[in-house]
């Protein structure tokens, strides 16, 4: 089982996993650290002042205020407006890769994401899932092409938090 830290994963690794799902996991100081990021996101999007894109919205938008009973809506919101792509798909192979380096850059615990959220994405890249995901994106969510999509059908697919269960059991 390889265990993505955010700072270890090399090369040959990354493959492996992509190509012949080998298993992989959170390692528990990135849990830590991700859990950490997380709660300071959600001590600021409770605070009367606006945080750019957690309680505001983007870009033109960015002095629109999104009200506290809204948020959880206001970023699936985003995740469907970036989900937009044309032309050519990656191949299922590249977008396992994409999906590995994802997950594991997000287990340096610097971005405030959940950690079920990349569990998520670990669980759909161990049972063999490779997302339709085109090269031309409206938008390139931190960095990396087609990542919304990922975010977004993670989110809307509730599903593989089963998956997360089990793997959870398994675990422990």
């Amino acid at each position: 089982m390889i265990e993505l830290n955010g700072h270890d994963l090399t090369i040959p690794q990354l493959w492996r996993i992509a190509l012949s799902q080998q298993p992989c996991r959170l390692a528990a100081t990135a849990r830590r650290r991700m859990r950490q990021s997380r709660a300071v996101v959600e001590k600021l999007a409770v605070q009367p002042r606006a945080i750019y894109g957690i309680n505001t919205g983007f870009g033109p938008l960015s002095g629109m205020r999104v009200p506290p009973g809204d948020l959880v809506q206001h970023q699936l919101n985003l995740l469907h407006h970036l989900s937009v792509g044309q032309g050519a798909l990656f191949s299922a192979e590249e977008t396992r890769a994409i999906m590995v380096a994802r997950g594991n850059a997000l287990a340096r615990g610097y971005s405030g994401i959940r950690v079920e959220v990349v569990e998520l994405l670990l669980a759909a890249l161990i049972v063999g899932a490779a997302l339709l995901m085109q090269v031309e994106t409206s938008f390139r969510i931190l960095g990396y092409p087609g990542l919304a999509i990922i975010f977004f059908l993670l989110a809307a697919c509730g599903a593989l938090a089963l998956i997360v269960a089990v793997l959870k059991d398994d675990e422990g």
